[in-house]
């Protein structure tokens, strides 16, 4: 039983008198057969296409035009001729049916069969079976003839991509075959006759020319293996340009003679170019290594000479750094020194005048202004000692009782304290971002370093401005904290005070945490307010930023560890 689904099952059947047509669809429909049936010649020709397996019809379908059928016909591809199964009237005597002649002379019969009617299931059956079985050798031949056609075009794209040429020699009558590859390797672009001798051994270089003969012969030597694998020159016959050519074949031998010689060339002139090239690299480095080898020769006692300077220079060095870094920290004490000693000085007078000028009234029994030179006494002895804290602030020995915080909470709570402390014409701003969340420090430090901040601020602002207090939170990665000195990676908020003032040049915001360096007149500032600020934040785990331009204003970032309270 065939399978309906198997290419060229399907019949056409054209019986155009009474019932014949789905009587003999029925008896094919029985052997899985897909069927058509046409009325006339005309629907049956517009019905043949490739797919079709058998065409089966009755006589009195050629009684008409043949014309639309013999057209369908001969549309068919070279590889198709559909068989056809006539069934014919039963004939008398030995005269030829004219029908039967008239399917002649359109090229049909050669592939048709003739059963005469009446016929039986059976040889109905076997016919079409037949039939069938010529047609399924059809699809066959055109499935073979289509793999032959790809293999030739990947063939030929393969060879055209390498560019490599084809050659064809027949031993027998000597002729010899070149495609235009092949041709151009050998410098010749004419279309004119090739041959063994005038085109092969001609063009090949005088030295190569008896070798790759002699190959030729040896390859189509009875009873050798035929291979056939050869690198020569060749000079171009027409171009007279020098060529390297690679070649490669193989003999084919009937009775033991040698019937036909194919193979392949390939130009490799580049190929040898670089060889060449390579040999001469070559050579220049076996120069070059020598020269090398005798340079080591001496080579490691010049690294020892050069690593004895290097390691006596490195002395040196780090002796000339040790020195400057003892001569800087001596000039920074000498700084720290002298500023200490010239403020307390300042306010040591003080205090022992106001006691002095106290004594002296009460031993002379003025009593009414003691009160006063105390006070100015006891003044005095609290800037002391608020000197004193800022120095321990700066040196980071200050006690902190660094608690959780809610950073905009407490901002909003210092406002009112600066709201106090500044005058008028200075306007308050606070811009707190509600991530900030909370910071570990300690209150009272921090609040003291705003009231620091905003009173440089004001300093700043002569004739007014604004003053912006803002939270921000701060990833810090470890490349960013090595820019830090003591920071290490991880969440920060950043507290910014921002003024509108006149702002500070770079030389002055470079030593503005220098401890005792003020641009303020004398008698106005001790210069360690930004330090004790400095201290206070790298107390606290955090650092302090500085942006200030002039005529702009100045920023104060300080950075404070965040922490889910």
């Amino acid at each position: 039983m065939l399978e309906r689904q198997q290419e060229g099952q399907r019949i056409l059947v054209s019986a155009p008198f009474g019932r014949d047509g789905d009587t003999l669809a029925a008896l094919l429909r029985e052997q899985q057969f897909e069927v058509a049936v046409c009325r006339d010649v005309r629907e049956l020709s517009s019905e043949i296409c490739d797919d079709i397996g058998v065409i089966l019809l009755t006589e009195e379908t050629l009684s008409g035009d043949l014309t639309p059928l013999k057209d369908a016909l001969a549309k068919q591809p070279a590889w198709s001729d559909v068989p056809f199964v006539l069934l014919a009237a039963p004939r008398s005597g030995r005269t030829p049916n004219a029908q039967l002649t008239n399917l002649k002379l359109f090229d049909v019969a050669i592939n048709s069969v003739v059963l005469e009617r009446p016929l039986g299931r059976a040889s109905l059956h076997s016919a079409v079976a037949s039939a069938m079985r010529l047609r399924q050798k059809q699809f066959l031949m055109r499935d073979r003839l289509l793999e032959l056609d790809e293999s030739e075009t990947r063939l030929r794209l393969a060879t055209n991509a390498a560019e490599i040429g084809t050659w064809d020699f027949d031993p027998v009558t000597g002729r010899l075959s070149w495609d235009d590859r092949c041709k151009a390797m050998f410098g010749i672009f004419a279309d004119g006759a090739i041959s063994y001798e005038d085109s092969f051994l001609a063009g090949l270089h005088p030295d190569d020319r008896q070798m790759a003969d002699d190959a030729v012969a040896k390859a189509l030597q009875p009873g050798s293996s035929g291979v056939y694998d050869i690198e020569y020159r060749t000079i171009g016959i027409e171009d007279g340009i020098e060529r390297w050519v690679a070649a490669k074949g193989g003999a084919m031998f009937a009775d033991g003679k040698p019937v036909r010689f194919i193979g392949t060339v390939i130009d490799i002139t580049q190929r040898k170019k670089t060889e060449e090239a390579l040999a001469a690299s070559e050579a220049a480095l076996r120069i070059e290594r020598q020269a090398l080898d005798d340079l080591n020769r001496t080579l490691e006692e010049r690294v020892a000479q050069r690593t004895a300077e290097l390691e006596e220079e490195m002395s040196a060095r780090n002796r000339a750094e040790e020195a400057l870094r003892q001569s800087q920290k001596m000039e920074a004490v000498g700084q720290l020194t002298g500023g200490i000693a010239h403020d307390f000085n300042n306010m040591l007078t003080g205090i022992i005048g106001g006691i002095n000028v106290a004594k002296r009234r009460i031993a002379s029994g003025r009593l009414d202004d003691v009160d006063r030179f105390m006070d100015a006494a006891a003044d005095a002895a609290n800037r002391a000692a608020a000197l004193i804290a800022r120095l321990l602030a700066f040196s980071r020995r200050q006690t902190l009782d660094a608690k959780p915080l809610d950073v905009n909470n407490h901002l909003v709570a210092t406002r009112e304290l600066l709201r106090r402390t500044l005058p008028e014409n200075i306007a308050i701003e606070i811009e707190a971002d509600p991530e900030a969340g909370w910071i570990v420090a300690d209150a009272n430090q921090l609040e003291s370093a705003l009231l620091n901040l905003a009173i440089n601020a004001r300093d700043a602002m002569p004739d007014g401005g604004s003053l912006t207090i803002s939270t921000a939170t701060r990833k810090i990665d470890e490349i960013e904290a090595r820019a830090l000195p003591g920071l290490k990676p991880g969440a920060f908020v950043a507290i910014g005070v921002s003024d509108t003032g006149v702002g500070m040049p770079p030389e002055t915001v470079a030593r503005a945490f220098e401890p005792f360096f003020t641009t303020k007149p004398i008698g106005q500032g001790t210069g360690l307010g930004l330090s004790m600020i400095y201290g206070f934040a790298q107390q606290s785990g955090g650092q302090v930023e500085i942006d200030s331009r002039v005529g702009e204003g100045t920023t104060i970032r300080l950075l404070l560890p965040a922490t889910d309270r």
